[in-house]
């Protein structure tokens, strides 16, 4: 994909992003409450950049979804900046398995991709999305590049043959879960139900 065409991305994303954001105002009055309690020390306006940005990306990242068949390692160039790389080859190199944590921030999707044309063997849990056709997009999207998927839950045994296989297991982390299937961490000041699932892999 040319540079042309990553700016067009971009710049269609950054709209569909202030539309959600600045006219349906989607979860907006909702969204800048959560941020005034988790950031007290911000002022209006620097919260509002900040919500403002938010919406930004999410808008990227939904023109990003809609093209991700057609994402190459030339977009990922523009797009993302990789930071010792050097751990997670020897990680593997040393069939040792990963345990890779990640949360909802940025496009974490384009880290997906970036395994997949890597050929780095990923495996990540998730738990089905409704509505049900774009899970089956979801899967069959990565499944072609190699990225193959465990449910969310009952799936522990499955997850312990991973790593003793010497590949990679990805977590996203930062969604809060009903309190008899976690354990509580203090969040911003809150207290945020977690999972333990990857402390009991890696331990």
């Amino acid at each position: 994909m040319s540079a042309k065409k990553y700016k067009i991305v971009q710049t269609a994303g950054k709209m569909v992003g202030w539309v959600l954001g600045s006219v349906i105002r989607y979860r907006r009055r909702e969204v800048l409450e959560t941020l005034r309690i988790s950031l007290p020390e911000k002022s209006p306006d620097e919260l509002n950049v900040i919500l403002n940005g938010m919406y930004k990306n999410l808008g990227i990242n939904v023109v990003e979804w809609m093209i991700l068949p057609r994402i190459d390692a030339d977009y990922l160039e523009n797009r993302m900046v990789v930071e010792n790389r050097e751990f997670a080859d020897e990680a593997l190199q040393n069939k040792n398995g990963s345990i890779l944590l990640t949360a909802h921030t940025g496009n974490f999707l384009m880290m997906c991709i970036f395994a997949g044309l890597e050929k780095i063997p990923l495996h990540l849990i998730t738990k089905t999305i409704k509505p049900k056709w774009i899970h089956d997009k979801w899967v069959s999207t990565f499944n072609k590049l190699g990225i193959k998927f465990l449910p969310r839950r009952n799936s522990y045994r499955d997850c312990r043959k991973v790593l003793k296989k010497g590949e990679a297991l990805g977590f996203i982390l930062d969604q809060n879960m009903k309190r008899n299937e976690g354990i509580f961490v203090d969040f911003f000041g809150r207290p945020a139900c977690t999972s333990p699932g990857l402390a009991f892999l890696s331990a």
